[in-house]
């Protein structure tokens, strides 16, 4: 049975959802509004607070709507609606660094992946050459992914220890 390290689980990670980065604007918003009613400005005082509440309403709003997609894949993780994949990478093709718009993929078992540190998604999405983990064909790992709208999406990485 081959042994595998982890390193890499959606649920673990910081950057999958962070309230604490959520809630900077709402909480900037509030010390302005806060510093505006105790200096009793006049002077673009409505438009001021008009812009603050909206800016804060916005963040929250986003916020909610980050949290709920979050919580939603942390319920397909617990509820085992995801799928494993274990195997070599084949068909490795690296992002092009001079093109935002491209993606990094491979293939394992008939199962492709492809994802990019320039576009927003759920799950892991680092390249090798941004400090990414899976950097060549060949690579002995283990995914845990789910899909959606015909793609699949990174939950779980582990790496085949190599036997001494």
């Amino acid at each position: 049975m081959n042994k595998y390290r982890l390193i890499y689980d959606y649920i673990l990670d910081p950057n999958s959802f962070s309230l604490a980065n959520s809630m900077l604007i709402p909480m900037a918003g509030g010390l302005l509004l806060t510093y505006i009613y105790y200096k009793g400005l006049k002077k673009y005082k409505v438009a001021t607070v008009v812009t603050t509440i909206l800016a804060i309403c916005l963040s929250l709003l986003v916020s909610v709507s980050q949290y709920v997609g979050y919580k939603k894949i942390v319920s397909k993780i617990e509820e085992g609606k995801v799928k494993v994949v274990e195997g070599e990478i084949s068909n490795y093709k690296p992002i092009d660094l001079t093109n935002h718009g491209s993606f990094e993929s491979f293939t394992i078992n008939e199962a492709k992946f492809a994802y990019s540190d320039y576009h927003r998604i759920s799950g892991y999405h680092h390249a090798c050459a941004n400090g990414g983990v899976i950097c060549n064909n060949g690579q002995e790992v283990k995914l845990t992914y789910y899909k959606e709208d015909n793609l699949n999406f990174i939950v779980r990485i582990e790496i085949l220890i190599p036997n001494k």
